[in-house]
């Protein structure tokens, strides 16, 4: 029943498995292949939100009332928009020396329309 793993004598039970899903009927996309369907839901990233965005930030480039490029919107849940835009508020110019106000940054941040 049990055999030596090794040098060391760990004492190790063979087993088998069966797995769970065996009939081959499922099709499975494969990884990666969303089809442009990903994750919709808040995009807060310090933990997992799964409440329905009703926020969100665009950002505009530099000195410009025009969307940046580089920069995706931002989508939030009430809460995770309020924590979001009060640390950026409060942290932007000790971390960046930009004392700018919101307005120069956002093309559009609040309440998705």
């Amino acid at each position: 029943m049990y055999d030596t793993l090794f040098e060391n004598d760990l004492p190790v039970r063979n087993v088998s498995a069966t797995p769970l899903l065996d009939d081959g009927n499922i099709d499975f996309p494969p990884i990666g292949d969303d089809d442009g369907d990903h994750h919709k839901g808040c995009d807060w990233s310090t933990s997992y939100c799964n409440q329905t965005p009703t926020y969100r930030v665009v950002f505009s480039l530099p000195n410009s009332k025009e969307r940046d490029p580089d920069e995706d919107p931002m989508i939030f849940c009430q809460k995770h928009y309020a924590a979001w835009l009060a640390r950026w508020v409060l942290l932007h110019e000790a971390e960046t020396g930009c004392p700018a106000p919101p307005e120069d940054h956002f093309l559009y941040y609040g309440k998705i329309a």
